[in-house]
């Protein structure tokens, strides 16, 4: 990735949430779409921040419940990013799309398809490789991304308690990371016929 930038914005206020996704709705109909949270099964986790990309190397993160923050309200996102999650016009991509499905619609917003889940995509194109983002991106994309264990530390706190700058490059590399996939991967299956089976319905 090293002949992209890294420019990777936290987002702490409406105004700017605003303007960048009026941003978005000038430039693409494509959006990478990541969450930070605050536990592994998605039926619990607790919504911390979401992060999104649609431009090789510029991502940003919305924090939404860090306990030192600053955060952006959550009724406040939903005014701006829920349209976009629920415009059937707008593919969202994602990196195991089905828990952010979850994480988000359990959080208010109103997710549909049409989704292009980049671990699927992986899956297809090399099923006995690991899957998950961080061998993912440095695999295909040459990237050694920020682990999760050094985010949070030897005391293995939960990512509330993060400060935002950091994992403001943690959660902005990742929706970078699954935009780069999925730009590689589209191709990839569009050239073994394959592009069908990454599309995933979250309506369910």
């Amino acid at each position: 990735m090293s002949e992209y930038p890294r420019n990777y914005v936290a987002l702490t206020s409406i105004d700017q949430v605003a303007t960048v996704l009026d941003q978005f709705r000038d430039e693409s109909n494509w959006i990478a779409v990541d969450t930070e949270t605050t536990a592994p099964l998605p039926l619990s986790a607790s919504l911390v921040g979401i992060s999104f990309c649609w431009k090789a190397g510029y991502a940003y993160y919305i924090p939404v419940a860090h306990k030192a923050g600053p955060n952006v309200p959550l009724e406040e996102i939903r005014k701006y990013l829920g349209p976009i999650l629920s415009d059937p016009n707008v593919t969202k991509v994602g990196q195991n799309v089905s828990y952010d499905y979850i994480v988000l619609t359990r959080h208010g917003f109103d997710f549909q398809p049409p989704t292009f889940d980049t671990m699927v995509a992986a899956y297809i194109l090399d099923p006995e490789n690991p899957l998950n983002l961080d061998d993912l991106s440095f695999r295909h994309l040459g990237v050694s991304k920020v682990h999760y264990a050094d985010l949070v530390g030897s005391m293995m706190r939960t990512i509330d308690e993060v400060e935002v700058d950091k994992v403001r490059e943690y959660a902005a590399e990742d929706a970078d990371c699954t935009w780069q996939l999925y730009q590689r991967f589209s191709g990839d299956l569009i050239k073994t016929q394959q592009h069908d089976l990454a599309w995933t319905s979250t309506s369910h």
